[in-house]
């Protein structure tokens, strides 16, 4: 579990939308001592019985250490360390700290899954604005155009960071000033919507600067610092809302010593046998081993399932053979278009030509071995970056493709650039399945990976023109004759 807490240390320290993280142990800290009066008189008793929730969530943590899942590892992790806790502490005791314990789960970089929602959201509210305002624009996707000038939304702008950082900042900030729970749903509800309304607000804020200074304010880095300024002035409005909401309540404090004792003393927590005092040591000691095997004991299983063999490593200058194909043959295609993907072993990139001299480009990113940062589904393997200055993605749809032998479940991508455009087919051939759902392809690396055997994965990727006269029918003619030798090809690799 060594690498997942790096790979969290590591995302706590680089990323901007997570920087946070760095400050929830302090936090979780300070909140546990101010309940140390309560915690002074309350004594510790394990409880055994939530042990065996640990056995699941090893094996979540497994699942997505194997099959390269971080944010499932991460948060499995980090559940893994608030069960421990409990278990050890046990209800009566932990529940003076429950706060604190869930707020731990904020250590877990999550929330980034929303993203690709949160920026459609911010394009459609924007370009809705500004059409109200009787502005004319034109949008393709996560692009539009002013008469004055372009504008895109990207991760930067899509408010996932004012989201995750109201929902943390908003969480601490209800349970330190309510003690009505009403009152701390409410406020959580304010803290989630506030943002992302004002994120629209901002991104609207911002393409009417540009708009009304012909494109000279807010276009650079003063797009981001009046992006920051904004959100400060909503968080001082969401905290003078909180402060509204609390409408005289005092601010709730932890108990006295003196008070905590009675509550124990009825409810039998605290000690009244020197017996049983004597009896905890050997209690924890038994807890402790269990809790290492239940919690733990995946590791030794995750490092055989990660482990690179020895004797079959990758010689990455290695030249592939072409694909040979019988009625298509290799020819040269001016394409100045290269998906993204990271991490892969092998790359073929090859043009084919037909006897009608229809062109076709073929794009093999192959992966021998997956490991962490080395995975052929994921997030940053993408046809087109969101902040590519010369592609854009103008439509995706999902199809279910049948050819002569065998049926593609695949993805139809629509590519536009100043010069070209293209018709994309991708999917990925998992052993000897091909899919274009990410779940199911993950699944099956985890199959494969569970059951120690090595298969070579891919992501096929074929281009025309879509200016062709029937770019769907060539799409379709070429996939049929490659499906046939395509898995033959990879297993010679």
């Amino acid at each position: 579990m060594r690498s997942t807490v790096t790979s969290m240390v590591t995302i706590w320290w680089r990323s901007e939308t997570f920087n946070h993280c760095l400050f929830v142990v302090p936090i979780f800290i300070w909140l546990v001592w101010r309940k140390r009066h309560e915690l002074s008189v309350a004594v510790p008793s394990p409880e055994a019985r939530w042990l065996l929730l640990l056995l699941p969530l090893g094996f979540v943590w497994l699942v997505g250490s194997v099959v390269g899942i971080q944010v499932v590892s991460q948060l499995a992790l980090v559940l893994i360390v608030c069960l421990s806790i409990w278990s050890i502490l046990g209800t009566p005791t932990a529940r003076i700290i429950l706060f604190p314990i869930t707020f731990l789960l904020f250590a877990a970089p999550f929330g980034d899954e929303l993203l690709p929602v949160m920026m459609d959201f911010t394009a459609d509210f924007t370009v809705w604005a500004i059409g109200s305002l009787g502005i004319p624009v034109y949008r393709e996707g996560l692009y539009f155009s002013l008469p004055t000038g372009n504008w895109s939304v990207v991760e930067a702008c899509s408010g996932i960071r004012y989201l995750i950082a109201s929902v943390v900042l908003g969480s601490l900030f209800a349970y330190l000033t309510f003690t009505s729970v009403w009152k701390r749903v409410a406020f959580m509800l304010v803290a989630i919507i506030m943002p992302i309304v004002a994120n629209g607000l901002r991104a609207v804020m911002i393409v009417l600067l540009g708009h009304f200074s012909d494109m000279t304010v807010a276009t650079g880095v003063d797009h981001l610092v009046y992006g920051w300024l904004f959100f400060g002035v909503v968080m001082f409005l969401l905290f003078v809302a909180g402060h509204w909401m609390q409408n005289g309540d005092p601010f709730p404090q932890p108990a006295t010593a003196e008070q905590v004792a009675a509550q124990m003393r009825s409810e039998a927590v605290v000690s009244q046998s020197t017996d049983a005092s004597a009896n905890i040591v050997s209690r924890f000691a038994r807890h402790g081993l269990l809790l290492l095997i239940m919690a733990f004991g995946w590791t030794t299983y995750a490092a055989a399932v990660n482990q690179t063999p020895t004797d079959d490593i990758l010689d990455t200058s290695r030249t592939l053979p072409v694909l040979a194909l019988p009625d298509w043959q290799p020819t040269d295609l001016t394409v100045d278009w290269n998906p993204r993907y990271r991490g892969f072993d092998y790359q073929l990139t090859q043009a084919y030509e037909d006897k009608a001299k229809r062109k076709v480009l073929l794009k093999l990113l192959i992966y021998k071995q997956q490991v962490q940062g080395k995975e052929l589904i994921s997030s940053r393997n993408v046809l087109v970056p969101s902040q590519d200055e010369n592609w854009r993605i103008q439509q995706t749809k999902r199809l279910s493709v049948a050819l002569t032998d065998t049926a593609i479940d695949l993805q139809q991508a629509q590519l536009s650039s100043m010069d070209q455009q293209l018709l994309v087919w991708r999917w990925y051939r998992i052993g000897d399945t091909n899919t274009q759902h990410k779940i199911k392809g993950k699944l099956l690396e985890l199959q494969q990976k569970l059951l120690l055997s090595g298969t070579t994965s891919a992501a096929v990727i074929i281009a025309v023109d879509a200016s062709d006269s029937d770019p769907d029918k060539l799409l379709r003619d070429f996939a049929a004759d490659l499906m046939p030798r395509l898995q033959n090809y990879l297993d010679t690799i």
